[in-house]
């Protein structure tokens, strides 16, 4: 499309004005969403790593903290480097404040749906099954688990396990009681094959125009 517009020299013309009343299906980033409510939500790729690059620095400057300023300690020969203490507090920090609110994004992205939410990670299941099963627990999530989390997934994981609804996902030695009522999560497992062939799919029925 984009080729042929540019072989007749057109424009892609007006972009639609939408309303909250227009039967669409809107992209939109967790910060954009903010404040806002639909039927149906999916919030997908969590199993991203969180951006914690500034954690790595060879300087780092805590500016909220007690942690101040950390350097790593440079071999003025060898120009080889080590961490520091400082380095190590003020990296420390840092990230736990990254954590902080990357915690946050992620219950503004939970709670934007009035009716379904459906959350999509790409994950080693086998790996991840075992990980979320020390993780789980009845009440809140353990230190260890929130301090330690690198995706979103690994908080929405163990809290999942420790549910009734998703203690036979996990494969918990507890037995999941039900109260006959219908489930409040929904666990379901598809393989990285299962995807590709929907993608194959999805090409062609494109490549049709249906």
């Amino acid at each position: 499309f984009i080729e042929k517009l540019r072989e007749e020299e057109g424009d892609f013309g007006p972009p639609p004005v939408l309303t909250e009343a227009d039967n669409v299906v809107r992209i939109l980033s967790v910060h954009k969403s903010k404040g806002l409510e639909f039927p149906v939500v999916i919030a997908a790729g969590l199993a991203r790593a969180f951006n914690v690059r500034d954690t790595s620095n060879a300087i780092l400057f805590d500016r909220q903290a007690e942690a101040g300023v950390g350097m790593r300690y440079v071999q003025p020969l060898t120009q080889d480097y080590w961490p520091t203490a400082a380095h190590g507090l003020a990296a420390e920090r840092l990230r736990q404040r990254a954590l902080t609110e990357e915690l946050r994004i992620l219950y503004v992205a939970l709670t934007r749906a009035r009716e379904k939410l459906v959350l999509a990670a790409a994950v080693e299941v086998e790996k991840c099954r075992r990980q979320w099963r020390v993780g789980a627990g009845a009440g809140p999530l353990a230190e260890f688990v929130l301090r330690g989390a690198k995706a979103a997934i690994d908080w929405i994981g163990p809290t999942l396990a420790g549910h009734p609804d998703g203690r036979e996902f996990a494969g918990s030695e507890e037995t999941a009681v039900m109260d006959g009522a219908a489930g409040r999560f929904a666990v379901s497992v598809y393989s990285a094959q299962q995807v590709e062939v929907w993608l194959r799919e999805m090409m062609r029925q494109r490549q049709k125009g249906d």
